[in-house]
């Protein structure tokens, strides 16, 4: 969702569209050497839902691509495909299935079209030491031409790779530089701890123990319901009278207010683009 258009045909009713509305968002897609790929369905995204006289269509979702993804454009079918596999359930588990089966069906068609990329950057260390071998014997134009396209494949790779140690280990202060796998590895050994129970047994309040998942499962929900479910009680708070009051009428008004759209919208877009609430399997 841009929220903009980028041509007059891409809006129907209201005011006529000023081309310089469009300008930054044109200016950014030829910047950035995207392409538009199209569309099926529906010309127009978003509709004000006004009265027929006042209503207005525009297109302001779109899709922007590089030239790298129109090389890899099968991936779409795969996709699609993924997607189309009929599914049953409530709309959200229906959702969830399919958003299952189309990681599936992507990683299959990674490991089938691109390869395994740690193992691609092992092949290509390998040839670059020996040709930097056959340099030293023959240095000849074809073997410096080879070696230098195969830094640059092995460059794009060593890219590759460190984009994915990034988005495993969720680490996102990481400068680009030199890839430390041994870093990425201990600060994803540390993720996966945290996302899991190691310890069998726990100790009660009684001083016992208890033993085994069930127990422990069993235990942890008996817990929560007591603490959110207890009985209200009549407490004495004349005692909150003996603490001096820093804050005024405004201050407190400040403090409840709900947030403003701009504080709001602050607070999403400084989210890392690539994170999610709780490990989905995509990023």
């Amino acid at each position: 969702d841009f929220n903009c258009i980028i041509d007059p045909s891409e809006k129907q009713g209201g005011n006529l569209h000023r081309m310089s509305k469009s300008m930054p968002m044109i200016q950014f897609i030829m910047d950035c050497d995207l392409i538009d790929p199209g569309f099926s369905g529906s010309q127009f995204t978003w509709c004000n839902g006004w009265a027929p006289n006042k209503r207005i269509w525009k297109r302001l979702d779109r899709v922007l691509v590089n030239q790298d993804w129109m090389n890899n454009y099968d991936s779409t079918s795969v996709v699609k495909q993924a997607w189309d596999i009929e599914v049953h359930g409530s709309p959200m588990w229906k959702f969830h299935l399919k958003l299952k089966n189309t990681c599936k069906c992507l990683s299959h068609w990674s490991k089938t079209s691109i390869g395994y990329i740690f193992d691609n950057v092992k092949d290509l260390e390998n040839k670059v030491e020996e040709l930097e071998h056959k340099i030293i014997t023959n240095n000849n134009e074809y073997n410096r031409a080879e070696l230098n396209r195969i830094n640059a494949l092995l460059i794009r790779a060593y890219k590759n790779e460190e984009s994915i140690w990034k988005q495993k280990s969720g680490i996102k202060w990481f400068v680009e530089g030199e890839v430390n796998c041994k870093f990425f590895h201990s600060i994803i050994k540390g993720r996966r701890k945290r996302r899991r129970i190691l310890q069998r047994n726990i100790i009660l309040n009684d001083d016992n123990w208890i033993e085994g998942d069930d127990h422990i499962a069993n235990e942890a929900v008996s817990f929560f319901q007591n603490q959110f479910t207890r009985e209200y009680t009549d407490s004495n708070f004349s005692i909150l009278n003996c603490i001096p009051k820093v804050i005024n009428e405004m201050d407190n008004a400040d403090l409840t207010a709900n947030p403003t759209m701009e504080e709001l919208k602050a607070v999403v877009f400084s989210l890392s683009p690539s994170s999610a609430p709780r490990p989905d399997g995509l990023s």
